[in-house]
């Protein structure tokens, strides 16, 4: 007797076969479904005789047998499938029942071997999302740590990788847009993407005495380029009464020194030296795309030795960088220098007991091509118009208060970019059951100022909106009707 073989459906949940079956009811006439059961049918009779299966967990799946109908259907699940897991990982456990709203899409495009399909689309307020797949079709220039370098969609915003099929060589993107103006068309254009990372480290010995300069001439910044970087943290050049801005406007002379920071790569230390007690280091690395970050810090000779914490600062001494001869880049891919200061809380007469480590890292496969799609209008979840208040010891109005599952956003008005940064928002969901989500701790968020007019945006993880009971925003209680 033949053993008994499972048919593919077999394990499947009832809600998972009442999936499938709702998927062939929208993709197949009837007369085609008619006709696929009753081949099916008429097929699990002639094998009747001479195969006695087990008895089956469902009888649903029954009507669902048969080549042409389980091929049909096996895709359309596990595309379903994709998109479910892809939402949850993105918008949180509940995430699946956005795709109630989500626009179905089925536009793709292909470039050098790799395929762009977009899947669905959905808005809430001005961010559109897009999901899209990005599969390699020849080769193996996609894996798990895959950054979408260079895109482009309506004024900006993130593409990330949410998953990676090793199986299918297939990375699936999120890309969440914001608009702030009207946009006749609506597109998706990729430009560049990385893969495979290598993380790189090093300690360097460094003859502080010998490289240090003495009676330095600083170069003055011109204020014409953006200077990148920033400080570790605000609090801590507070501490140290620096100005950030004070320390950018002046940097080392470059070409001075040439110290390799990390073997058989283009790393160097090309000036060192101290002004007004902080140590400033002028590194130059490629501006290409392939290097990812640079990262100085200060380690023991002595390893059985603890190093200090300095001014709070568990990252010590390294407390600020910024760019440098912004004229002077590699190949400009990226449109920063080659060029980088890094500023140092650290004595000179400490410096002895300490070697330098190095942190960086470089993607070792990049990708430059031309994968545009023209997308059709997505479909808006719902959102409820919350009233107006005013935040009284901030003396801030708050208007355009808007609520769906996925996102709380208000307007700020009579605000300037410093005004905003001193707000310290403290947001709530109270849902029905009583559950309280504290978006300010727990969510995420961005704010755009133009014209001394803010906007917020604080997004969570998906929560349905009947579920909400009301929002507290510093205090002040806004019931959701």
């Amino acid at each position: 007797m033949n053993k008994y073989q499972k048919e593919p459906f077999e394990e499947l949940t009832d809600e998972q076969l009442d999936e499938l079956l709702a998927q062939m009811n929208q993709e197949m006439p009837n007369e085609s479904k008619e006709k696929i059961k009753q081949t099916v049918f008429e097929d699990i009779n002639k094998k009747a005789e001479k195969v006695k299966p087990l008895k089956p967990k469902k009888k649903k799946w029954a009507a669902i047998l048969g080549a042409v109908a389980v091929l049909s259907l096996m895709v359309g699940y596990t595309q379903l499938d994709t998109i479910k897991v892809a939402y949850t990982k993105a918008f949180g456990t509940e995430a699946d029942k956005i795709l109630v709203d989500a626009e179905k899409l089925d536009y793709s495009v292909e470039d050098q071997g790799l395929k762009l399909p977009a899947k669905n689309t959905f808005k809430d307020g001005n961010t559109t999302y897009v999901l899209m797949e990005l599969q390699d079709l020849t080769g193996d220039r996609l894996s798990e740590d895959t950054i979408i370098e260079d895109w482009s969609m309506l004024n900006g915003g993130n593409t990330q990788v949410i998953n990676y099929d090793t199986k299918t060589k297939t990375a699936t993107l999120l890309v969440s847009s914001v608009s702030w103006e009207e946009h006749k068309d609506t597109g998706f254009i990729l430009t560049c993407f990385g893969s495979h990372t290598k993380e790189m480290e090093n300690i360097v010995s460094i003859d502080w005495k010998k490289n240090l300069a003495t009676n330095v001439k600083w170069k003055k910044y011109d204020g014409k380029s953006g200077v990148g970087g920033g400080s570790v943290e605000d609090s801590i050049l507070e501490k140290l009464n620096v100005n950030y801005e004070a320390l950018y406007s002046e940097y080392l002379p470059n070409k001075r020194l040439s110290i390799p920071l990390i073997p058989g790569e283009d790393y160097f230390i090309e000036n060192m030296a101290y002004k007004d007690g902080l140590l400033h280091i002028l590194v130059k690395w490629p501006n290409i795309k392939a290097y990812n970050f640079l990262n100085l810090d200060f380690q023991l000779k002595n390893s059985s030795e603890k190093k200090p914490e300095r001014n709070g600062n568990k990252l010590w001494p390294y407390i600020a960088s910024y760019s440098a001869y912004n004229n002077e880049t590699h190949k400009n891919e990226t449109g920063k220098s080659d060029y980088e200061e890094f500023v140092f809380d650290i004595k000179e007469s400490e410096l002895q007991n300490y070697d330098l480590k190095v942190e960086s890292a470089k993607t070792q496969t990049v990708v430059s091509g031309n994968w545009a799609i023209k997308l059709k209008e997505p479909k808006e979840i719902e959102r409820k118009v919350l009233k107006d208040i005013t935040l009284k010891k901030e003396n801030l109005a708050l208007s355009n208060i808007n609520l769906s599952g996925l996102s709380l956003s208000f307007d700020v008005k009579n605000s300037s970019p410093e005004k905003m940064k001193e707000l310290n928002l403290d947001v709530k969901l109270v849902k029905k059951d009583g559950e309280i989500i504290d978006l300010t701790k727990d969510g995420d968020g961005n704010i755009y100022t133009e014209n001394g007019e803010s906007h917020v945006s604080l997004i969570y993880d998906y929560t349905e909106l009947s579920d909400i009971d009301s929002v507290i925003i510093n205090g002040q209680t806004l019931k959701v009707e």
